[in-house]
C-alpha cells in the first residue's frame, strides 16, 4: 500500500511529442514515487510520454480522449479513478481538465492540480467553464501567474507558482578552457518554428571573432530538413544530433548556450545549461527573465532584437572572463532556487492545503 497517496498524471499530448512539459511530468512522477507515492499516467495510445512512464510504473492507462467534455471518456475515467482510489490528479491541458478534471470531481479525488508551463487559459468564456474542475493552477513562472490574475475571474489563492527543478550532475559540468581555439555554441529543443533555430544558424554565420565556431543543434522536429538546408547553404560547421535521451553530455562539451525562442514558459534547456556551468544568452520570452539577470548570470535579450543578440553573442565568444562570470553565478542560482527538492516540497505542501 502506498505510504503518502496515489497520484495520477493526465496528458492528452500528441503521441509523437516529448518536450519540456512532458519531461516535467516524468521527472516529478519519478521523484514523488521515490519518496513513497504511488504514481500512474493516463495518456494517448502509443505516446512517447506513456513509454517513458512505463520505466517507473505499470499503471499506465491509454485513452483516446476525444472532444472536450467527452461523456464516454469522463465516465471511463470516473470508474478508473474510483477503482484506483486516486488521491491527487495532475493535469496537462485544457482538454484534460474538461475530461479528467470532471471525472475526478465525480470520483471524489482530494486535490486536482492543473499544471501550466505556458498560457493555456485565455480571457475567454469557454475557458471560464473549466474553473469548477480543478482546485489549483500551478504555473512555472510569476509572469504567467500575473497574466492569469489579470483576468479577474480566477481567484488569486487558486494560482500557485512552482518553478521547474533541475538536477546537478558533477560528472557533466562544462569547463572553460582559455587556450582553446574553437568555441562550441549549442542550441537545444524541438526543431519547430517558434524556437527559431534559423536565427541560431544565421547568428553563427554573422558573428565576428578570431575563434573557430562550431555549432551543435540538439533535438528533432518538423523543421529539421529546412534547417539542414540552411546549414548546407551557409557551409557552417554545425552538427545535428537528432533526439537524445539526455542533453548533459552535449552541454558538457559546450562553451555557450544560445536560446532564441520567441515563446516560452520557464525553459528547461536554460535551467540545464546553467546547472551544467554553461553560460547562456537567451531571449526574454515567458519566464526566462526569472532565471537570467541580464549581465549578472547571463545575457537576456528582447525577443525581437536580433542585433543585440548578435552583439552579446560576439561579446561572450570573445571574452572568456564574461563566460566565467556567468558560469559561476548561473550555477549558484540554480543550486539555490531551482532544484527538484524545492519543486517536490512545494507540490507536497499544495497536496496538503
Amino acid at each position: 500500500m502506498n505510504k503518502k497517496g496515489n497520484i495520477i498524471f493526465v496528458s492528452s499530448i500528441k503521441p509523437n511529442v516529448y518536450g519540456g512539459g512532458e519531461k516535467w511530468f516524468y521527472e516529478v512522477a519519478s521523484k514523488l514515487k521515490s519518496i513513497g507515492y504511488k504514481v500512474g499516467l493516463v495518456a494517448r495510445p502509443k505516446s512517447k510520454l506513456a513509454n517513458k512512464f512505463r520505466d517507473i510504473t505499470d499503471n499506465v492507462l491509454e485513452l483516446k480522449f476525444g472532444f472536450d467534455f467527452n461523456p464516454l471518456s469522463i465516465i471511463k475515467l470516473r470508474k478508473y479513478f474510483r477503482k484506483q482510489n486516486v488521491d491527487y490528479l495532475i493535469l496537462h491541458f485544457n482538454k484534460d481538465v474538461s475530461i479528467a478534471g470532471a471525472a475526478g470531481k465525480m470520483a471524489g479525488v482530494k486535490k486536482i492540480i492543473f499544471r501550466n508551463g505556458y498560457p493555456l487559459l485565455h480571457n475567454k468564456f469557454k475557458h471560464k467553464l473549466l474553473i469548477p474542475f480543478f482546485d489549483h493552477i500551478v504555473t512555472n513562472s510569476l509572469i504567467l501567474k500575473k497574466q492569469y490574475q489579470s483576468y479577474g475571474w480566477i481567484k488569486s489563492d487558486k494560482i500557485k507558482t512552482i518553478y521547474n527543478g533541475c538536477d546537478i550532475d558533477n560528472e557533466y559540468l562544462a569547463k572553460i578552457n582559455e587556450e582553446k581555439e574553437e568555441i562550441t555554441v549549442i542550441a537545444i529543443g524541438r526543431l519547430v518554428k517558434v524556437k527559431r533555430f534559423h536565427w541560431f544558424i544565421k547568428l553563427l554565420s554573422e558573428v565576428k571573432t578570431s575563434y573557430k565556431i562550431k555549432g551543435l543543434i540538439v533535438g528533432d522536429g518538423s523543421e529539421r530538413s529546412n534547417l539542414e538546408k540552411l546549414v548546407a547553404e551557409s557551409k557552417l560547421n554545425i552538427d545535428f544530433t537528432g533526439e537524445v535521451n539526455s542533453v548533459k553530455e552535449y552541454l558538457a562539451k559546450a562553451d555557450i548556450l544560445l536560446h532564441v525562442s520567441r515563446n516560452e514558459g520557464i525553459p528547461n534547456v536554460v535551467l540545464e545549461a546553467m546547472a551544467s556551468k554553461v553560460p547562456v544568452i537567451a531571449t526574454n520570452a515567458g519566464g526566462t527573465g526569472e532565471l537570467i539577470d541580464d549581465g549578472e548570470n547571463g545575457y537576456l535579450c528582447e525577443v525581437k532584437d536580433y542585433t543585440v543578440i548578435k552583439t552579446k553573442l560576439e561579446s561572450m565568444i570573445n571574452d572568456s572572463s564574461i563566460r566565467k562570470k556567468f558560469t559561476d553565478s548561473g550555477f549558484e542560482k540554480i543550486r539555490h532556487c531551482f532544484t527538484w527538492d524545492n519543486t517536490i516540497e512545494k507540490l507536497e505542501k499544495l497536496f496538503n492545503e
